[in-house]
Formats: structure tokens, sequence, C-alpha cells
């Protein structure tokens, strides 16, 4: 029987560099979490065009998890692209939010769409929070 043992290691942020993220003014509170996302009620297997399963879920909340994911999500983004600029919220909204099971850090990627042009808004990455 062969043993896996080789799984990616995470780090905590050090007291020195949490000390120089303040300093230069490039540590901010992040309205979600890891942890905000974890909570799906359910998931879908994400399959391609040729019926072929993916190896990501798409996950699916509560209602009332949902608004407040979402809205957490657009503002995480506008943090991000537009340096906090909240107005461009309104025009945005999360397509969809998928999970990737295999993974060792269980990574989840966000597909932001704007409604004004049906663009994503970023590219479909996977991004740890």
């Amino acid at each position: 029987m062969i043993r896996i043992s080789k799984k990616k290691q995470h780090y905590g942020i050090s007291k020195y560099l949490r000390k120089y993220l303040f300093g230069y003014d490039r540590e901010r509170k992040m309205p979600i979490s890891y942890f905000d996302l974890i909570r799906y009620q359910h998931s879908v297997s994400l399959r391609d065009e040729n019926d072929r399963d993916t190896l990501w879920e798409t996950v699916y909340y509560s209602q009332d998890d949902m608004f407040t994911i979402y809205n957490a999500l657009k503002k995480t983004y506008s943090i991000l692209k537009t340096d906090g600029d909240l107005s461009v919220m309104e025009d945005l909204y999360i397509d969809r939010i998928d999970l990737c099971v295999y993974g060792n850090s269980k990574p989840y990627r966000v597909r932001i769409v704007n409604k004004l042009n049906d663009n994503f808004c970023l590219p479909t990455a996977s991004v740890i929070l």
C-alpha cells in the first residue's frame, strides 16, 4: 500500500511580515474569508464539453448565505481591482463559485461577470481567500 505524504504545507503570516504590510498600508481586512465559502449547502460536479469530470464542483449556498457571500465577493473584487471603489459593485454579478475537491488546499474560483457587457471581470482562476 502506497501512502501519499507530500501535502502542501500552509504557513501563517509572521509578525515581521505583518508589521511590514501594516507599515506600508498593504494589509486590509477582507469582507469574506475561506471559512465563509465552505458553508455551502450543495454541490454539483462540473463537467467539460465532452462530459468529462473536471474535478471542480459548483457550490450552492442557502438563500441567506448566498446574498451575504455574493456581496462580500463583489466587495472583495472592488478592493482588489478598483482600490475600494464600491460603485462598480452594482454592475457585477457572481456567475458561479467552484471548488476543487481534488487539490490539497481545496481552492475556490469565482466567476464575476459585468452586467453591462457580459464580460468576465476576472479570469476564472483559483483563489484562496
